[in-house]
């Protein structure tokens, strides 16, 4: 009788583990195919204050005894990657670059000029179109610049925590929190009172936050924006910071080295087969060229010219290959990228075509030519402030705005006197004055690459040239 049970019985039994066996393989397959149909995640890595050639070997044995590139990891990048081999930052300061970098637009669109703006609440950013595009979204950063109080919006997750002061040593360790004042004089106290405290994230703790939010969030499409602080300037309570070139090396070391923990720790996550990168630097950094230390000041080109590197997913890296681009490309291209290359759907004006005919994202586009428009405001502050007399008598301390276009081989500057950004009513200076104070400087890079020899008054067809190009992208202020 126990055996005709089990005889009985056996039929049952298998088909109850047939049917989870069935059950088991068809949730996989589900699994599988949705992973495969999933949204990419995109990864955004800004590198505070490093410039293009980063990616070379420094070649003065008693300083640089090492044959590898200053930034190795974000020199391999370039090999297996898209690399931008000419790529500037439009507004090489921190906050503006990034506003440019996540709107896809210049001051004129987002509003961020100097140390007190905020990005405009009309310009649509790129973590908002992901968030709309039902991406999770997150930024982890590492400088007070970037405090979301200045207007970083579509970011689900924030973290801007602050250890260490930009400004002076720490003297008085009591953190503060981060306010923002529509009064020129209150806000540029309350920004000071935060430089000298709690302004910026040592870069192992903005690799920690970033590899948790991608931990927590593996199992959905992601946003993440990751901004470094590494070279970006560390000033004393008192005077401009000491030009040191090997300190300005060992910060962009320690930050690849960050970058190297950080690729490790997605591809340990096993997200590297679903995630676009783009690593860029922010802004570039004048190492005395010109007489000029740190970013900012100036648009010649170890101020403006940055890395840029787009790393595909494993897949599609495999099919694209290493690339380099020599076209002159800008951080404004970035945001159109991306949306195109993810296939976001939604419908945006951008300034720029983007990159997507580089990184595989469409069919290959004629050659752009395009001018490419940076500007720089870092002149216009009380600190970088000099005395004009106006045409009434009276002596008034104004700045001064920089405007260029790289256009082919051709650089053209144009300086001229703007009223200062960070004090309460500031002197506004008349349009003749502008006028008759402003200087233009033509350089032709593909012959003079450390742009010592100015051309202008000598090429006066080709400067025309430029200073139309000029206005048609980046026009005067009235």
């Amino acid at each position: 009788m126990v055996l005709l049970r089990r005889v009985r019985t056996m039929p049952a039994r298998f088909a109850l583990a047939s049917a989870l066996a069935v059950g088991v393989v068809s949730a996989i397959f589900v699994f599988l195919v949705a992973r495969a149909w999933r949204k990419p995640n995109v990864v955004i890595v800004s590198l505070g204050a490093v410039r293009a050639d980063t990616l070379d070997v420094w070649t003065q044995p008693n300083v640089f005894p090492s044959a590898e590139p200053v930034a190795p990891t974000l020199a391999h990048l370039c090999e297996v990657g898209v690399c931008f081999t000419q790529a500037y930052s439009n507004h090489p300061a921190t906050r503006a670059a990034a506003a440019t970098l996540l709107t896809g637009g210049l001051a004129a669109e987002h509003g961020v000029r100097g140390p007190l703006d905020g990005l405009r609440p009309t310009q649509r950013q790129l973590a908002e179109l992901f968030a709309s595009s039902g991406y999770d979204t997150g930024a982890v950063v590492g400088s007070y610049e970037l405090d979301p109080i200045f207007g970083f919006r579509g970011f689900a997750e924030y973290d801007a925590r602050f250890d260490e002061p930009i400004v002076g040593w720490g003297i008085d360790p009591v953190p503060v929190p981060s306010l923002r004042f529509f009064d020129r004089g209150w806000q540029r106290s309350a920004r000071l009172n935060k430089l000298e405290r709690n302004a910026r994230k040592p870069d192992p703790m903005t690799t920690d936050s970033a590899l948790g939010f991608a931990a927590r969030h593996r199992a959905r499409p992601f946003f993440l924006w990751v901004h470094y602080f590494a070279a970006s300037p560390v000033w004393p309570a008192e005077g401009p910071p000491t030009p040191s070139v090997p300190l300005y090396v060992e910060r962009v070391r320690e930050a690849d080295r960050e970058l190297k923990r950080l690729l490790r720790g997605f591809v340990d996550l096993g997200l590297d087969r679903s995630t676009w990168f783009v690593v860029h630097g922010d802004t570039g950094f004048a190492l005395l060229e010109h007489n000029d230390f740190g970013p900012g000041t100036s648009l010649y080109e170890p101020a403006v010219r940055v890395p840029l590197v787009v790393v595909p997913p494993r897949a599609a890296l495999q099919k694209l290959g290493g690339r380099k681009v020599s076209t002159p490309v800008s951080l404004v291209d970035v945001a159109p990228t991306l949306v195109d290359c993810v296939g976001l759907p939604v419908h945006v004006a951008w300034r720029a075509s983007g990159l997507g005919s580089w990184v595989g994202c469409r069919g290959e586009s004629p050659p752009r030519g395009d001018a490419l428009p940076l500007e720089t405001y870092g002149l216009a502050t009380a600190a970088a402030s000099k005395e004009v007399r106006l045409p009434s008598g009276v002596a008034v301390r104004v700045g001064e705005r920089l405007r260029a276009v790289r256009w082919q081989q051709w650089k053209y500057i144009v300086r001229e006197l703007y009223p200062l950004l960070d004090i309460p009513a500031p002197a506004q200076v008349p349009p003749e004055l502008v006028a008759r104070l402003r200087r233009h400087e033509v350089y032709d890079l593909a012959a003079d690459a450390d742009e010592r020899n100015n051309l202008a008054g000598q090429r006066p067809q080709i400067e025309q040239q430029l200073h139309a190009a000029l206005e048609s992208v980046l026009p005067a202020e009235p």
